[in-house]
């Protein structure tokens, strides 16, 4: 039965190849017809190396005058074939009887090279004079329409084969190596009508088998010989409503769903930069209910945040909404002598000073002046004590600045003394007096007691917050000290 499938088959396939080679033959066009022309021409004319039309004596094949149609539709020739010099190859394509003994040829191509391929070129054309010899002859590239069974062709026009002898390969190819448009050999198609179509590869349509969700999921290869193929029932663009082993596929708007991650039961680790450009929510309750991990270390937030604070850890991981700390907000470190030193800074409401001077001999004694926003007039007052001793209070709007070290003759010493004193601003609002205190330090060597001071002032304005302190070296009697190098101020803000 098999065999008797395969004869109809090749039957069927002869038949059709039978017919359409008898069509082929009932059409077929002789656009290339070789001629033996038995005598030359003469051009009746000169002609100049651009023209392109021919006037000759007729062309004749014994005695018949040919045209155009005994050539096809391109003939050759040579004009001046015995003058080496002047020897020029043409073609033509169109023949007009003048019915006068001369044609005309029309069409004409100039100075084509000898050599492949065959280009016509303005450097090979020559003039030549009236009764110059034509020939129609056997050019180079009147054999380049013949075939050559060593060269590589691109075939223009119907071949047609005897259907005793039709074209046949060495052997049956290996047909997943050609193309669609490859003749098939008798063998391929015998063994396409045994099994009703070939097996399928990338390359060709054919045979298959339908893979199983498993097999899909598995990279499943049977071989070359059982290709399995995926099945649109076991695919799905919406993978949270159709749980197993289902191939993923595109939503219409081109992004895959966000179910097909699994957020609750599945880690992620992302080894490249993430950009995240919307709202991304973090719950991070604790440390051990959903921390947030970072650099290995585990943070939990807390679920409210209490205003004008700070973000603050405990040093456990925990974090806390706590009051502002502080920012170093100018400093400065002396490289040389100089009378007074002047830092500016951004306005904080609360500000710290933090001051260590050494202050050259003064015959007087030495001391430290301060000043707020380079204001030198009487608009300090003072209360302050030495040694935790008696109180010394100077009227509001009575100094020029404050004399740190008090004037009651606390003074550093005159040979490489020290002064250390925190000042500290704890309000500092435009529209207020600005109120401070100070705690100052005197290092009086190793032969002396240590004396302090300590004390609170005013600067009387009330238009703009502190941006700016001074501290200058003073005397108390006489004398013009000065800050030595080393001397190091440096101002904290809050941050607000």
């Amino acid at each position: 039965m098999k065999n008797k499938f395969k004869k109809i088959v090749s039957g069927l396939l002869i038949g059709i190849f039978s017919l359409s080679i008898g069509g082929l033959i009932a059409n077929a066009t002789q656009n290339f017809t070789p001629v033996q022309v038995t005598q030359p021409s003469y051009l009746k004319l000169g002609i100049g190396p651009s023209d392109t039309s021919i006037r000759i004596t007729g062309l004749l094949s014994n005695t018949t005058l040919l045209t155009m149609t005994n050539f096809g539709i391109k003939g050759y020739g040579t004009l001046d074939p015995n003058n080496s010099g002047n020897s020029e190859t043409i073609d033509f394509t169109g023949i007009v009887n003048n019915l006068d003994g001369t044609e005309t040829l029309t069409g004409v191509d100039r100075g084509i090279s000898n050599v492949y391929p065959y280009t016509a070129s303005v450097s090979n054309t020559h003039s030549h004079s009236a009764n110059s010899i034509f020939v129609v002859s056997n050019t180079a590239q009147y054999y380049s329409n013949f075939l050559s069974n060593i060269n590589d062709a691109t075939i223009t026009s119907s071949y047609i084969y005897s259907s005793t002898t039709p074209p046949r390969y060495d052997f049956d190819p290996v047909w997943g190596s050609f193309s669609n448009e490859s003749l098939a050999s008798v063998a391929y198609v015998n063994s396409v009508a045994f099994q009703g179509a070939p097996t399928s590869t990338e390359s060709i349509a054919g045979i298959s088998r339908l893979a199983t969700k498993l097999q899909q999921a598995s990279t499943t290869d049977l071989g070359a010989n059982i290709p399995l193929v995926l099945q649109a029932k076991y695919a799905t663009s919406s993978p949270g409503s159709n749980a197993g082993l289902f191939t993923l596929i595109l939503q219409n708007d081109g992004k895959i769903s966000q179910n097909a991650l699994n957020g609750t039961l599945e880690n992620y680790t992302f080894n490249a930069s993430t950009t995240l450009a919307a709202t991304t929510t973090i719950a991070a309750s604790s440390t051990t209910t959903a921390p947030l991990i970072l650099n290995g270390i585990k943070y939990g937030f807390p679920s409210s945040q209490a205003a004008s604070t700070t973000l603050a850890t405990d040093g456990q991981g925990n974090l806390t909404w706590s009051l502002p700390n502080w920012d170093l907000i100018a400093t400065t470190t002396l490289s040389g002598s100089i009378a007074t030193t002047t830092l500016s800074f951004p306005a904080r409401q609360n500000i710290m000073i933090l001051v260590n001077a050494s202050e050259s001999a003064a015959v007087g004694g030495g001391v430290l002046n301060l000043q707020f926003n380079s204001d030198t007039t009487a608009t300090y007052g003072a209360n302050y004590t030495t040694n935790n001793g008696s109180l010394t209070a100077v009227a509001e709007n009575t100094l020029k600045n404050i004399v740190l070290n008090g004037s009651n003759g606390t003074v550093i010493p005159a040979t490489g003394g020290l002064a250390s004193l925190i000042i500290d601003i704890p309000y500092n609002i435009a529209a207020q007096r600005k109120l401070f205190d100070w705690r100052m330090t005197l290092d009086g060597g190793a032969a002396l007691a240590t004396p302090f001071v300590s004390g609170a002032g005013v600067w009387n304005n009330s238009s703009a917050p502190i941006t700016s302190v001074s501290i200058g070296a003073g005397f108390i009697t006489s004398g013009s000290p000065t800050l030595q190098s080393g001397t190091s101020i440096q101002v904290y803000g809050s941050k607000i």
